[in-house]
């Protein structure tokens, strides 16, 4: 399907300029009532214009591009004025619109996941007929701009999201709201809930995202201890003692002999997990893929006295390192290099960028601690999942650009938003 560049560029920006325009009519109505200068900027506020600084001198002393210093900033925090808007206008949802949010966030997902199974089933050809992300061609300047998927792997299956990442961590994201829902005391249809949590891990199986898989089994554990149900984290505790070793046993009998990519040979979702089993595969990421992120592009930013990164401007920066020699060379136009996540942002704004990021989420996160034990349940429920989820992320940046992906991000700062909006009304009182 053809899409002119201008048609394709306001589609994909539409949503993040209309953030802007609300964020915009907020502050406006913020100063024509004189309540502008009386919202104190926050710990948070302090450490994200702390990170802009960084990563603008980063750039600068670097040499690198200030348009795409920019761009790739943008690209984690495009969202981020949503969470503003909710913040400043004070919003902070009743039961039943949290409810309503739920349902849909949960239909959704079930959509998805129903078609993540078709396009496995249907085949790669069905996937990309239907569902592939759209080629862009501009005929005015006969410049082609190929808008497709990265290499994925064979009979993966990816709903309308266009990349297995982005469905599998919304899906990830939907089943910590769904177990969220289920631990409520007061909460109807359990059973419903928990066969709907069930029907997104198998949506996300489909993805071939393991990672986003094993965490998605961890987020029961943690939904019960932030929601106050400690006998159920014994139960499941109990349940994963019994069901480990045995789920462990028919994945061996899965194992292939010798390990294959699966981008390659078409494996089933069921041996693709298996693989994790394989000393072949441990070997293959820790030589050419996260493993060896992790431990030589990892200690080589940290041990370069970089302090504040190779610069926001991610072409130049990779090219800085590769300059160092030896494997770093691979780095040049390698693309995946960023699914380790905090390996990238170490390379782009250096240790003194990520603890700067690291201590802006950990300031939501002792938010939503203290709006974990909150008088309104909806509260509860919300400070639940964000907690949940910014745990999770801490398994989710060693293997995806997790800010970055849309479908994990908005609902991230949504959730953000609420927690932080409703604590501030209680300091208020």
């Amino acid at each position: 399907m053809a899409l002119s560049m201008t048609s394709y560029l306001i589609a994909k920006t539409a949503t993040e300029v209309f953030l802007y325009l609300v964020l915009l009519l907020v502050l406006c109505y913020h100063l024509v009532r004189g309540r502008l200068l009386r919202c104190r900027p926050t710990f948070f506020d302090f450490c994200m214009a702390a990170f802009l600084l960084v990563a603008l001198m980063s750039t600068v002393i670097n040499h690198g591009s200030l348009v795409q210093g920019l761009l790739n900033v943008r690209t984690m925090l495009r969202y981020m004025a949503i969470y503003y808007i909710i913040v400043l206008s004070g919003w902070v949802p009743t039961e039943k619109q949290l409810g309503k949010i739920f349902n849909i966030l949960i239909a959704i997902a079930l959509l998805q996941a129903f078609l993540a199974g078709l396009q496995h089933f249907a085949g790669d050809e069905f996937r990309d007929r239907y569902f592939g992300p759209l080629i862009t061609d501009d005929d005015i300047s006969g410049l082609h701009i190929f808008m497709e998927a990265n290499e994925t792997k064979i009979g993966v299956g990816y709903g309308t999201f266009g990349k297995p990442a982005a469905f599998a961590f919304f899906l990830l994201f939907v089943s910590v709201t769904i177990l969220a829902a289920a631990h409520d005391r007061y909460r109807r249809k359990k059973y419903f809930l928990w066969g709907a949590y069930f029907i997104v891990l198998l949506g996300i199986v489909f993805s071939y995202k393991r990672g986003a898989l094993l965490l998605a089994i961890v987020a029961p554990f943690l939904v019960a201890w932030f929601m106050g149900r400690k006998r159920y984290v014994l139960r499941y505790i109990g349940v994963g003692l019994v069901f480990i070793p045995l789920i462990v046993g028919i994945l061996s009998d899965f194992k292939q002999s010798n390990y294959a990519s699966a981008k390659k040979v078409e494996l089933s979702p069921i041996e693709t997990i298996s693989q994790l089993l394989t000393q072949e595969y441990w070997e293959n990421t820790n030589t050419s893929s996260r493993g060896w992120v992790i431990q030589e592009v990892g200690s080589e930013a940290l041990s370069s006295l970089k302090l504040i990164g190779y610069g926001a401007d991610p072409e130049n920066a990779q090219k800085l390192l590769a300059q160092r020699g030896g494997m770093f060379e691979k780095l040049v136009g390698w693309n995946a290099f960023e699914d380790v996540y905090i390996v990238a942002a170490t390379v782009y704004y250096g240790p003194i960028g990520v603890v700067l990021l690291v201590l802006s989420i950990g300031y939501i996160f002792r938010m939503a601690l203290k709006q974990s034990s909150a008088e309104l349940p909806q509260c509860r429920k919300a400070a639940a999942i964000l907690a949940t989820i910014i745990i999770l992320m801490l398994g989710g940046v060693f293997l995806e650009r997790i800010l970055e992906l849309r479908a994990f991000a908005f609902p991230f700062w949504v959730f953000a938003g609420m927690v932080v909006a409703a604590e501030n009304k209680c300091d208020a009182r």
